[in-house]
């Protein structure tokens, strides 16, 4: 590097208090009262449980707009599945225990992210590839004038956006592609999915609570190990990886939530992946739409995708 680039490398760094974006908190604990290992372990249950108990309050309503949003009539739930709501509930909370168990031992009782906790630092391990990219994209006479101007800007956004926004993507690519093939093996391999997978389709009509509702064996390898790979593989902070955790339990409480909402924004921003699930658990659609929680690329592009009938938009549908 000659001198030319290293008076420019430390012009990159901001000087002078750091001014932190508006969803980092400085503290030691995001909360005060519980530390982050605590948080990102109780958080997304807390949520799962909350979330479930919102759609049980709708399904007790006989408002004619939520029947009509209502991807099976209420009598299908008693009648087809093959569970009961108290058996579902008690296999979750077991499954929920064993996540509790594994998260104990592998979750950190520190956060430290991939850059070092003193951000300046962190900000000058970056600088170097934003000057780089800057040159590579611009030449270096361009280049140089945008960064005399912009410079600590592109850095202070690059470290604090840019590389968490990839991380997060980078943890959904992992989550997505691991539960889809995971999932789709529990299928076409006849003894995982008689010996386990077949657990949770014995709910031929899902509900809300019963997103987790698996075998141990499968909860284990399907959703806590791909968790945990969404987790290192972007090398995510505890508190990065606790927002991701309540995002896509969330997310998979909605996709069993059994209603077709417009204005959901889970079905509105991912597409209606409780339609699109509710498919899988029928008996047309098993071969079909494995993918979860967030996109189905990976059901496009190996031709296991089936578009679901949408629901009418005065009467309720009953799916078969």
């Amino acid at each position: 590097m000659n001198s030319t680039d290293s008076i420019i490398l430390s012009s990159l760094v901001p000087e002078g208090p750091l001014s932190y974006p508006f969803y980092y908190s400085p503290n030691p604990t995001l909360l005060p009262f519980v530390t982050d290992k605590t948080l990102s372990i109780f958080l997304p249950i807390i949520c799962y449980w909350v979330f479930s108990f919102f759609f049980v309050f709708l399904d007790r309503t006989s408002h004619p707009w939520l029947v009509a949003r209502r991807i099976h009539e209420s009598e299908e739930v008693k009648s087809r599945n093959l569970a009961s709501p108290l058996n579902v509930a008690l296999t979750v909370l077991f499954q929920q225990a064993l996540q509790i168990a594994v998260s104990l031992v592998a979750v950190k009782d520190d956060d430290k992210p991939i850059w070092p906790s003193d951000h300046r630092i962190g900000m000058g391990l970056v600088a170097p590839y934003v000057m780089k990219a800057v040159f590579l994209i611009l030449g270096r006479s361009v280049g140089t004038s945008l960064l005399s101007a912009y410079g600590k800007a592109m850095v202070y956004h690059t470290y604090w956006y840019v590389i968490p926004v990839a991380q997060y993507l980078l943890g959904i690519v992992v989550m997505d592609t691991w539960q889809y093939w995971i999932h789709r093996l529990f299928h076409v391999n006849h003894f995982l999915f008689e010996h386990f997978h077949q657990v949770h389709h014995r709910l031929r009509v899902p509900y809300a609570y019963g997103a987790l509702y698996a075998h141990p064996f499968e909860a284990l390898v399907l959703e806590i190990f791909g968790a945990a790979l969404a987790f290192e593989v972007p090398r995510m902070t505890t508190r990065q990886g606790t927002a991701l955790f309540v995002f896509s339990t969330c997310k998979a409480v909605d996709d069993h939530c059994g209603y077709s909402f417009t204005y959901d924004p889970f079905q509105l921003f991912f597409g209606d992946k409780a339609l699109f699930h509710d498919l899988h658990h029928q008996v047309a659609g098993m071969k079909y739409n494995y993918s979860q929680p967030f996109f189905n690329i990976w059901d496009r592009l190996c031709g296991t995708y089936r578009a679901p009938k949408p629901l009418p938009k005065d009467l309720p549908q009953k799916t078969e």
